[in-house]
């Protein structure tokens, strides 16, 4: 008999092949050429690397909004963190 545990390592990791074929077009012949809208990909690693998104799109107003000086003052739990740095005595109290 096989263990849940070992069922569900087996199902949980599936091959990001199997993951992709879902997200591909399905071909549609005209003629005798077969048309898609992705290209096959050359390597496993083309494969993954064109799902992944890059999650950190850096802006400088919306990090001076959330860590910056100003933001810090307008909370206790802030003005507790600038009387912490003040008193280790670091150079930058905030952003």
């Amino acid at each position: 008999m096989i263990s849940r545990a070992s069922a569900y390592r087996r199902t949980a990791f599936a091959p990001i092949s199997c993951l992709t074929q879902s997200l591909r077009a399905v071909p549609t012949t005209v003629g005798d050429t077969v048309l898609s809208r992705f290209p096959p990909p050359t390597s496993l690693l083309e494969e993954f690397i064109t799902f992944i998104k890059r999650t950190f799109q850096p802006s400088i107003r919306r990090r001076k909004r959330k860590h910056g000086f100003l933001k810090r003052l307008s909370d206790r739990h802030g003005r507790k963190i600038i009387k912490n740095r003040l008193k280790k005595g670091r150079k930058e109290l905030s952003l």
